[in-house]
This record gives structure tokens, C-alpha cells and sequence, in this order.
């Protein structure tokens, strides 16, 4: 919903009159869905938005994937990118409690760092670091859960 907001698409709410758009939808690109409704998917194709499930991810591989999600948004690797991680796509044996979990695909901590690393080539580069408490694994940023 706030990507919404974001692109000036869907429904339009007083309370929310201030938010302009700021983003364009050739800008954005969707990596590792897992499971999106028939919305979902007309939203994506009427706007014309990138984006990759993780059978492309599990076909071409991560570093692919990330390489044509910047060649879409960032062909020349000139611009600022922002990443957002959705923590529920990890896998719920270390990060529990992140949400319903679909299907057996689930990103890891290595594709995390991988994606961090490709877009860590372009402008300034910004991937949000939050403290993660997970299982039986402790990285630089991410705290040791019980």
C-alpha cells in the first residue's frame, strides 16, 4: 500500500491528500515473488512494473536477476538505488514469526548479502539496515537470536 501511495495508484483518501507522487513505476522492480492474487498481477502489468518471481530466481539465479532488475531501472548505474527487503521472504527456520509462509522458496541471508553487494555498483547505493534477531546466525548488522 504505501508503493501505492508512492505511484499515485489506487483508490484516493482525503486523510491522504498531501502524498504526491514520487516515484515512477519504471523505476521500481519487484524481485522474489512468492505468490501474488490476480490484482496483484493486472496492478503489475497495467502500470508496466518489473518484476521477478522466485521461480526466475531459482531458473537464472540470484546475481542474474538482480542484473536485469538494475538494467531495467539503472542501465547505466548512474542513479541512487534504494532496497527494500521484505523479511518475510526468508525462511521461517531463521527468521521466525516473519509472516505466512508460501511454498518452499525462501530468500536466504546469502542472497540478502548478494543483493546488498550487486547494488552496492550504483550511485548511492541505500539498503536499509534493521536488527534482525534470527536463528543461529549472526552477520555484520544482524544480531543472534535465541
Amino acid at each position: 500500500m504505501p508503493v501505492s501511495f508512492l505511484l499515485g495508484l489506487g483508490p484516493k483518501f482525503d486523510e491522504f491528500a498531501w502524498v504526491k507522487p514520487a516515484l515512477k513505476t519504471s523505476r521500481i522492480v519487484y524481485i522474489g515473488l512468492r505468490d501474488i492474487d490476480a490484482g496483484e498481477k493486472r496492478i503489475l502489468k497495467e502500470h508496466n512494473i518489473k518484476a521477478f518471481s522466485m521461480h526466475e530466481v531459482d531458473k537464472y539465479g540470484i546475481g542474474k536477476v538482480v542484473e536485469m532488475a538494475l538494467d531495467h531501472v539503472n542501465p547505466k548505474r548512474d542513479l541512487p538505488v534504494h532496497l527494500s527487503f521484505d523479511v518475510a521472504a526468508l525462511d521461517p527456520s531463521v527468521a521466525p514469526s516473519t509472516g505466512t509462509p508460501v511454498g518452499s522458496n525462501h530468500l536466504s541471508l546469502d542472497i540478502v548479502e548478494l543483493i546488498e553487494v550487486e547494488c552496492a555498483g550504483s550511485r548511492r547505493a541505500h539498503f536499509p539496515r534493521r536488527t534482525l534477531h534470527l536463528r543461529g546466525i549472526a552477520r555484520d548488522g544482524i544480531t543472534r537470536g535465541s
